[in-house]
């Protein structure tokens, strides 16, 4: 398998400087990936780059992780929750399938309950 690079993106998103990568045909159905407590977004290269033909995936670093940036008002369950929330709305993102792993996977389901 050829590997595929993303694209490296930033967004700002309650006060901080966020980075997504992302991957894939903007046409397709879109996915968003979050990594554990001690990852970043690049822990889903392997996975986005076998998964990018079926997908337009974004994998984000959550706040105070990867190339995203530090936070001042805290790390707080529902901070991430609401920077999730916030992040599919300034990308217009209605309809997503979410994956997540560990911490990234708590933050998904307490998205998705709000």
């Amino acid at each position: 398998m050829a590997e595929v690079e993303p694209l490296e993106r930033f967004v700002t998103i309650n006060n901080l400087r966020l980075r997504y990568l992302e991957w894939g045909n903007e046409r397709k159905s879109v996915m968003v990936c979050l990594h554990g407590h001690t990852g970043q977004a690049h822990i889903w290269n392997e996975f986005a780059a076998e998964m990018s033909s079926q997908y337009h995936i974004y994998a984000l670093d959550q706040r105070g992780h990867g190339g995203s940036q530090w936070a001042q008002d805290g790390y707080e369950r529902d901070k991430f929750v609401e920077d999730l929330g916030a992040f599919l709305d300034v990308l217009s993102l209605s309809k997503v399938t979410l994956v997540g792993l560990s911490m990234g996977g708590w933050n998904s389901l307490l998205y998705i309950e709000e």
